[in-house]
């Protein structure tokens, strides 16, 4: 007897979220290992990564669980999914390397940062309070701002993919299946 079972909703974004999360991680190991961690252009491939994982995940549930059609709003809920289950993944590694691989990024972090407000101008005393202030909250804002900015972002592009995955059915077929299973 054949197993019938599709996978739900959260099943896909889950299974793909992961996905999408160990992805970033390892291109995240890349840029760390490669010395580009502060490099902001180098970062932004991340948001490549994660609308493929956004966009195949959707893909996936669509053609796996709802016989090749998806409306708009279930394909955006699924990528706003796939995005939170990658950025929970994602803030746990970026927690660990910040706290337990490297100490010292966030010195580094830190000091970057001072070195821009200085070419701007500000006054010592403001740096040094906005150091102590982003060495004191870094990890919590990290986590609860990393969390916020990753959802949105992953509505953003969700935005977008499902506009792509969308595909309605055939009404009458549609209407008739289930006419035919009552």
């Amino acid at each position: 007897m054949e197993n019938n079972t599709k996978p739900s909703q959260v099943q896909t974004a889950l299974t793909w979220g992961l996905i999408t999360g160990f992805a970033v991680i390892v291109y995240t190991l890349i840029l760390y290992f490669s010395d580009l961690m502060l490099n902001k252009s180098a970062s932004y491939v991340s948001y490549i990564l994660i609308f493929a994982g956004i966009y195949l995940g959707t893909k996936a549930y669509r053609d796996q669980s709802l016989d090749g059609f998806i409306s708009y709003g279930k394909a955006l809920g699924t990528g706003v999914l796939i995005s939170l289950f990658s950025a929970v993944l994602t803030i746990i590694f970026m927690v660990i390397l910040y706290t337990v691989i490297d100490t010292d990024l966030v010195n580094r972090i830190i000091t970057e940062s001072q070195d821009k407000m200085l070419e701007k101008g500000m006054p010592e005393e403001q740096i040094d309070k906005a150091q102590e202030m982003t060495k004191k909250f870094f990890i919590p804002f990290m986590i609860l701002g990393g969390l916020f900015v990753s959802v949105f972002f992953g509505f953003i592009i969700s935005l977008i993919t499902s506009a792509i995955v969308k595909k309605d059915g055939d009404s009458f077929n549609k209407d008739m299946t289930t006419i035919k299973s009552e």
